[in-house]
């Protein structure tokens, strides 16, 4: 977007950021570089701010959380 980090209200929709259809493309793309992940086409609508779409990332890459399962005996 050619914005200072400063200038990005991690709160606001993407959309009224400026960022378009194609641009969530490019920038799916990108994160997926820089995760390792492979995310889904619709992250960034349904995640639409970049508060969202980090909060869905970091659950992404979190390690599972094993849970103990306890038998009756």
């Amino acid at each position: 977007l050619g914005l200072a980090e400063s200038d990005v209200n991690v709160d606001l929709p993407l959309v009224e950021l400026g960022v378009d259809s194609i641009m969530t493309v490019r920038l799916r793309r990108q994160l997926e570089k820089q995760t390792g992940l492979s995310l889904p086409p619709t992250l960034l609508w349904e995640h639409p701010t970049a508060a969202a779409v980090t909060a869905r990332i970091v659950e992404l890459l979190a390690p599972p959380v094993e849970c103990e399962v306890r038998t009756g005996g």
